[in-house]
């Protein structure tokens, strides 16, 4: 439902949202918005189990009905902070929350499985839940959230476990199994199993590939990018992270690319200058980190959303603006290459740049042959990589 109005007086507006709003849809008529093929998907993730040739409007309704009568089950498989963001959205007057669309890289799991709607207004995005389903929720989110020490091993493991496929943008389940096992003693290959299955967002990374089970970072929009470029980079050790890097990483809503203070106390500085940008520097580092591991066109696409926001909002430092956002253009690109990329096997650009100087600086006191694999990794032959001239 996509609404625009423009309201000064604040009262007035949330009158409106009231109006607009008082024909609720219920959960089924949200969820018959998706196609089969999505309400199949979503059944199955949701470990609800409902044989897959029946009509549409009879999954639709099989999978409302369930929610509703088992809200406890949804909130098990959900990541903690979407558990808490419904939390919000039930206590809220209109069970409503603000997003910021500009930082919103890939729907999050409520949004995959339909739980929402939203709203539109010339500043915010509302994102909000219908009546029956806050109504279910209520009466036991509360009392859930207040239990986390029961799910605390639960909420740390995922949180490790995105935070690997973050860092490495996609692992095969062998890979994944290893770098778990060595960051928490407590997983085995075994529980891993029992991990993944549990969670509605990492069951949702997985796919299935000739060698096995492969998984993705929640935050992938399109695996294309970079899964040839991983393939043929097979001799590159992969990058080596902290468990703090590793659950900063992990973070649901803002995961943070490991970098040196000083870098984020500059490029905070230089955010800290302009005036209509938001001045989050966490998420601005998170959204980077992504846009620079999904668009090819990254470069363009920081241009873009730079210039877009400032626009010709304030004439009056016009002289200075030009310089001021070519600076704070310049700064993201440089940072950006300072974080882990997907392609590298979780090395960032400027480590790459180090290994084929470091390799370079070799090959000149032992010479590699024109049709030998090139020593920067890459599997291709090094006339073919760093041997052209």
């Amino acid at each position: 439902m996509l609404i625009s109005y423009k309201q000064n007086n604040k009262n007035k507006q949330t009158n409106i949202i009231a109006t607009m709003r008082a024909n609720n849809f219920t959960l089924a008529e949200l969820l018959n918005r998706g196609e089969k093929r999505e309400i199949s998907n979503n059944l199955e993730l949701l470990n609800i189990n409902i044989k897959k040739n029946k009509k549409k409007t009879e999954l639709v309704d099989f999978m409302a009905e369930f929610i509703l009568s088992n809200p406890l089950h949804l909130l098990h498989l959900l990541p903690e902070k979407e558990v808490l963001k419904l939390q919000r959205m039930v206590q809220s007057p209109n069970h409503e929350v603000f997003v910021d669309s500009l930082f919103n890289v890939a729907d999050d799991c409520i949004t995959l499985i339909g739980l929402t709607d939203f709203d539109y207004d010339d500043k915010k995005n509302v994102e909000f839940i219908h009546t029956d389903l806050a109504e279910a929720l209520a009466t036991v989110i509360d009392d859930f959230v207040d239990n986390r020490e029961e799910r605390t091993t639960k909420y740390r493991q995922e949180q490790l476990i995105v935070g690997l496929l973050n860092l490495y943008g996609m692992l095969f389940h062998d890979q994944l199994a290893e770098l778990a096992m060595k960051y928490d003693e407590q997983i085995t290959k075994r529980e891993l199993i029992r991990i993944l299955d549990s969670s509605y967002l990492l069951k949702n990374a997985k796919a299935k590939a000739s060698r096995g089970d492969v998984y993705f970072s929640p935050f992938a929009i399109s695996s294309g990018l970079y899964v040839l470029e991983i393939d043929i980079r097979q001799d590159l050790q992969t990058a080596d992270f902290t468990l703090e890097e590793v659950m900063a990483a992990g973070d649901t809503e803002i995961p943070l690319p490991p970098l040196a203070s000083e870098q984020v106390n500059r490029f905070s500085a230089m955010l800290q200058q302009t005036k209509a940008l938001n001045k989050n520097t966490n998420k601005w580092l998170s959204l980077l980190w992504m846009r620079a591991n999904n668009d090819e066109y990254f470069k363009k696409y920081i241009h873009q959303i730079v210039y877009k926001n400032q626009g010709s909002k304030f004439p009056e430092w016009e002289k200075d603006k030009a310089s001021l956002l070519k600076n704070l253009v310049d700064i993201m690109i440089e940072t950006a290459g300072l974080m882990p990329q997907w392609k590298y096997k979780g090395h960032s650009l400027n480590d790459i740049n180090k290994i084929q100087k470091a390799n370079s600086d070799i090959q000149g006191k032992t010479k590699t042959g024109r049709n030998e694999p090139c020593p920067c990794g890459s599997g291709k032959k090094y006339k073919h990589c760093c041997g052209k001239k």
